[in-house]
C-alpha cells in the first residue's frame, strides 16, 4: 500500500498496490515519476512503512521449514540494509539464507546461478521470455486482472496458495521470494 499511497499524496490518483510495479505505473504517472516513487518506496521510510501482505508472514515461517528461502530483489544494493531492517521487525531474519540483488540481472538468471527451484514473484515483466526448465514458477496476483501468462506459470491469490502449492509441488527446494 506504500506506492498507492505516495501516488495519492503526490498525484491525486487512485491505483491498486497490484498496478504499481514499473510496467502498469509508467503509463499513468510517467517515467520520472516512476523513479521518484521507486526512489520512496524502496528506501528506508518506504521499506519501514510496508506492511506485509496478509499471511506472508505465517507462510514465509511454514514454507522456511522445509525449504531454503532466499529473498530475490530488484532493489539496489544501498536499499539492502533496510530490507534486513524489515525483517527483523517482523521476526522472520531467520527465515531466510540471503538477500539476493538482480538490480542488473534477469531473476531467472539470477535463479538459475544459485540453483533456485521455485521463485514467487508478482510482477509478470519479470518472468518474461522464462521457457519451462527445472524451475517453477508462482505469480502472486491478488487481483482480478486478466493477464497472459505462459501456461507453466502459476497464478496465485494469497499465501495460502503458496504455502499449499509448495506443499504439493516440491519436497525439499530453494525457494526464491
Amino acid at each position: 500500500a506504500v506506492k498507492s499511497a505516495w501516488i495519492k499524496e503526490h498525484h491525486g490518483l487512485d491505483v491498486p498496490e497490484w498496478k504499481c510495479e514499473r510496467v502498469n505505473c509508467i503509463p499513468i504517472i510517467g517515467s520520472q515519476n516512476y523513479e521518484k516513487l521507486a526512489k520512496f518506496a524502496y528506501g528506508e521510510e518506504g521499506t519501514r512503512l510496508a506492511e506485509p501482505v496478509f499471511g506472508a508472514i505465517d507462510g514465509i515461517k511454514t514454507i522456511s521449514t522445509r525449504a531454503i528461502l532466499f529473498i530475490l530483489t530488484k532493489r539496489r544494493v544501498e536499499n539492502k540494509p533496510f530490507v534486513k531492517d524489515w525483517l527483523a521487525r517482523h521476526g522472520i531474519t531467520h527465515c531466510f539464507e540471503d538477500i539476493l540483488l538482480s538490480t542488473n540481472r534477469n531473476k531467472i538468471q539470477v535463479c538459475n546461478d544459485r540453483g533456485i527451484s521455485l521463485l514467487l514473484d508478482n510482477d509478470p515483466k519479470n518472468l518474461e521470455g522464462i521457457k519451462k526448465r527445472k524451475m517453477s514458477v508462482l505469480l502472486f496476483r491478488p487481483s482480478t486482472e486478466d493477464i497472459n501468462i505462459s501456461d507453466h506459470i502459476i497464478r496465485v491469490n494469497n499465501w495460502q496458495e503458496v504455502v499449499d502449492r509448495k506443499s504439493t509441488r516440491l519436497n525439499s527446494s530453494h525457494l526464491g521470494i
